[in-house]
This record gives C-alpha cells, sequence and structure tokens, in this order.
C-alpha cells in the first residue's frame, strides 16, 4: 500500500510529506549505497532501476546479481527506508510484454513492508 507516500500531516506542515529519493538523483551509486544516502538526508523512501533505460544496455545489478540484492533489502531494512518504486519498464508499438516476467518476479520477491 503506498498510500502513505501520498499521505500529508492534517494540519498542513508542508515539511510533513513523505519523500522519495529519486533513483536519477544518485543513479552513479550502488544500489544499497542509494538507500543509505536516501537515509542520511532524511528520505522516506527511495526509487531503484531494475531494467536499462534503452535497448542494448548492459543489466544492473539488481537484476543481475543476488549479492546486490541481498545488500539492497539489509540497507533498506536497516534504515527503515522503503521502496517507493522500482524502474524502468518502458511500453512501446511492438513490446514483448512476456519479456518483462523476470522483472515483475524479481520486483515481487522484495517482500516490502
Amino acid at each position: 500500500d503506498a498510500a502513505w507516500l501520498l499521505a500529508a500531516d492534517l494540519t498542513g506542515d508542508p515539511m510533513a510529506h513523505r519523500l522519495s529519493l529519486a533513483f536519477l538523483t544518485v543513479f552513479d551509486a550502488a544500489p544499497p549505497q542509494a538507500v543509505h544516502i536516501a537515509a542520511a538526508c532524511g528520505y522516506h523512501a527511495v526509487g531503484l532501476r531494475m531494467l536499462p533505460s534503452g535497448p542494448g544496455q548492459d543489466p544492473l545489478p539488481l537484476m543481475s546479481d543476488n549479492a546486490v540484492l541481498r545488500q539492497t533489502r539489509s540497507a533498506l531494512r536497516d534504515t527503515g527506508v522503503q521502496m517507493a518504486d522500482l524502474e524502468i519498464a518502458r511500453l512501446g508499438a511492438g513490446i514483448d510484454i512476456a519479456g518483462f516476467r523476470p522483472f515483475l518476479e524479481r520486483g515481487a520477491d522484495w517482500a516490502l513492508p
């Protein structure tokens, strides 16, 4: 339930909004490091990229490296930062939707709070 991400404090305090660190803000950081950066900067959540942004690019660590996946899960658990989103599924004419199955399965395995 991502409703917490949109929720605001009913007092009207603009600082009460829950914020998420977007992937592109720290794209050169390893996923576990991005989680720690989000925590250190006071973000409540983080967005991470699992799929390349274009055709022909190398797989990203969250899809290809189980150790990075475990380290990222540990970082989320240890910091209390939550997952806001997993990127990036580009859709267009002629796209093979079945090709997203590994992404969806790996994303579903996050077992997030």
